[in-house]
């Protein structure tokens, strides 16, 4: 009877996708630590002095490294992924929007906005990949 719930337990698992392997862990650890550093990256990013260049190179590796973690982690974090989407997006738009400001303090302003909203739904993903993860550190302190 013992080996039978164990078998069915094994299963339900592969099933539902809900027991992941040491190695999936930390692939997703791994994904998440990159997209803390570019995350991190973009909100230290010196506005005035790199440009529209940097800026736009910056929010590339945001995405790329995105792209990383959702491709790693599944259908994990549904609830903070979707937000993180619409934070990055909205980050996206702050930064589709700087060509046709007539204020550079306002583009500044509102690119600013947008990183914070960012880093904020950053800090939710990451709080509950750690919860979930064990020992997946995400802090980005420097």
């Amino acid at each position: 009877m013992t080996h039978k719930l164990i078998a069915g337990f094994i299963a339900a698992c592969a099933l539902l996708g809900a027991c992941s392997s040491s190695d999936d862990e930390a692939s997703t650890c791994e994904a998440l630590q990159g997209l803390g550093t570019s995350i991190q990256d973009l909100g230290n990013l010196d506005i005035v002095s790199t440009g529209t260049d940097g800026l736009n190179e910056a929010l590339d590796e945001v995405e790329t490294s995105w792209q990383t973690v959702q491709d790693d982690a599944g259908d994990q974090f549904s609830d903070q992924i979707d937000s993180f989407n619409s934070a990055l997006e909205g980050v996206d738009d702050a930064f589709s929007s700087i060509p046709e400001s007539d204020s550079p303090a306002d583009s500044a302003s509102e690119v600013s906005t947008s990183i914070d909203g960012l880093a904020t739904a950053w800090d939710s993903l990451a709080s509950a990949a750690e919860s979930e993860l064990g020992d997946c550190d995400l802090s980005t302190d420097s």
